[in-house]
Parts: structure tokens; sequence; C-alpha cells
């Protein structure tokens, strides 16, 4: 940032996949509250999932992007191609928007059905893509999440509390019942997330687990052994150390969770003029371009008993290979199309987006 002025610097993953960016407002901030930047590592720092627009993209795209919103940027990173999951023709996209939580709520049976939104002066309903295809919200999974890691923190917590208390006590003979450090184990190995940060913040709390779990081995051997003093110190390297480590990564992955979410309502068309249906995904990542002929009906897995639910079936057009993993078509005209409009095929196009 001191030899390129350019007022930020962006953070990359191994892959060269854009993570976060800091600024130089994020080091001011930084500067009013701590007094040793080396002592932070950039992750403290940057912010995640910055606004980005893909290389192909419109020069008036990203004018749009970096101008019309509440606080306007100066630094806007260009990314490459990317693979994602689902995919919508593009004559089917009308526009994107940030979700803002500002939807008009009404009675409705559908669980899908999160609101309606005032759309270039049409009333549109919004939908949660992911309570469609996946049976629940990534909000509502980011939820269980969050309860699961402030659980098993506390969990954490309250077995340091018993330990500390069991070191104090010099007359007594500690049995080291390791069954809460154990199901704390099992927790963090078992964890499934799709975030890869998060991914990775979880993993990261082995090495210190392992560290605590030693220490606290030979604490109570020194403690029963009568030797407190000793015993005392190693509670105190757990404390400072070991403890400590897992606090802030628990930390991070409920911070991760909170600051990733950051969903895009996308708003679909039917004739390429007026909005049809709103669909509240993840993120928008980027278009391709396809063949009709590259795009892979999905009979053969519903054949070999591959289940879905009529409405997603009726949805699914095929998949969509990519560099590593497959991404899903779906029509979202046919959310709510009559049966006897199920079987009407739709007009080709060769372009797609990615969510």
């Amino acid at each position: 940032m001191s030899e390129k002025p350019h007022g930020a610097a962006l953070v990359l993953s191994e892959n060269n996949e854009l993570r976060g960016i800091i600024t130089d407002g994020d080091i001011r901030r930084s500067l009013a509250t701590t007094k040793d930047l080396n002592t932070l590592e950039v992750k403290d720092l940057m912010s995640r999932d910055p606004v980005s627009i893909p290389v192909q993209a419109p020069i008036q795209d990203a004018l749009t992007l970096m101008e019309d919103r509440k606080s306007q940027i100066t630094v806007l990173p260009i990314t490459e191609k990317d693979g994602k999951t689902i995919s919508l023709k593009i004559l089917d996209i009308l526009l994107t928007e940030r979700f803002d939580n500002n939807l008009t709520t009404l009675p409705n049976n559908n669980k899908s059905f999160i609101g309606v939104k005032d759309y270039m002066e049409t009333p549109t309903p919004v939908f949660d893509l992911g309570v469609i295809l996946n049976g629940s919200s990534t909000e509502q999974s980011n939820k269980k999440a969050l309860n699961e890691l402030r659980t098993w923190q506390a969990s954490l917590n309250d077995w340091f509390s018993q330990f500390e208390k069991s070191i104090a006590q010099q007359s007594h003979v500690i049995t080291n019942d390791k069954t809460q450090l154990h199901n704390i184990a099992v927790f963090y190995k078992e964890f499934k997330t799709d975030n890869s940060d998060l991914k990775t913040i979880i993993e990261k709390l082995d090495e210190p687990f392992q560290a605590l779990v030693t220490t606290t081995d030979r604490a109570v051997s020194t403690h029963n052994e009568q030797d407190y003093k000793q015993a005392s110190k190693y509670l105190a390297s757990i404390k400072r150390n070991s403890f400590m480590q897992l606090q802030r990564l628990f930390d991070a992955a409920k911070e991760q969770i909170t600051l990733d979410y950051k969903p895009i309502i996308v708003f679909t068309t039917k004739d390429g003029l007026n909005p049809h249906i709103g669909l509240l995904v993840d993120k928008v990542e980027d278009n391709i371009d396809y063949k009709k002929e590259d795009i892979k009906p999905l009979d053969k897995l519903t054949d070999v008993g591959f289940d879905i639910d009529p409405q997603t079936k009726g949805m699914m057009r095929g998949l969509i290979k990519l560099a590593e993993k497959h991404s899903v078509l779906i029509d979202p005209s046919a959310i709510f199309r009559p049966d006897h409009l199920a079987q009407e095929e739709d007009e080709e196009t060769q372009a797609y987006g990615l969510f």
C-alpha cells in the first residue's frame, strides 16, 4: 500500500481467490484501538468477501457498483471465473441487488417465500432458493452453526473453570476425566461446512487443543505427585497459550459465519422487461458461455433413485460441467408453473449466470 498508493491491498488465498481487502481506513481504525499493528494478522484487519466484479463485466457495471451505494468505494477488485453450483439463463435475469432484509411480509404457507419487494413499481415475490433446493436457508444453517460453536465454546470454558478449581485444591487428587474434552474434539472433527474459510478456522482448532490435552496431563500428574508449584505453572501455561488460542479461534469462526453471509436477490423476468420473481442466493459470481449440447440431462440421476421433490425436479434443466464440479441449471419460471405448461420448451440461450 505504501509502494503503490491505491489506498487498499487485496488479500488472496493460495489459489489466488479473492478473500478480502484492507484499506487505509481499516488501518487507521485499528491504530485507534491497537498500539502495535505488528501483533495483528492480515485476517484481523481485512474486510471479508469485498465487493468485486468479473473481468468480463461492462465498465458501466463497475461504475454502478462503486457509486450507486450508501457509501461509495474507490477500489473495485476484478475477478476471474470461478465455478459455482447454480446457473440461470442470462435472459431470465433482470437485475441483482444486495438483500437488506427490507421485504414486506405476507401470510403464506410456502416455506421458501420470504416477502414482497416493490421493484420497478411492481410488487415482486421473493423466495429463498436455499429453501427451495435444500429444504433450509443459508441463514438457518448459519444460526445452527453459530449455536453449536457457542455451545462448545461454553463447554470448553466450563471445563477450564472446573480444572482450575481442581488444581487450586492442593489436598485433592485429580481423576483427570477427559469426557468433556473428548466431546469437544468430536465436535470440531465432525463439523461440516461448505465455507472454505470457516473450514480452515475449524481445522486450526486441533493443534492448540492437542497441546491443551498434553499440558493438562502433565499438570494432573505433577499435582497428584504433590508438586503443586509445577502444576500451577502448567495451568498458567494452558491459560496463556492453548486455551487462549482456542478462544480466539472459536471467536474467529463465529465472526466468519456472521461476516460471510451477504445474500443477493436475483430478480428474474419472463419477458425481459418486467420482474417475475426474486430469488435469494448466497452470492452472484460470474457468467459463462455454453452450448445446448453441453448441458447434461438429469434423467440418469433420477432413474437410479436420486431423490428430488417434484417442484425442484421441475425447475432443474440439467448439469453444466465446470472445472472441478457441476452447476445445476434451473428455470425460475418453473417454480409456480402449471403442470400443463411444464413440458414446454424454453427459448434457447448460450449464456448462464453462476450462483
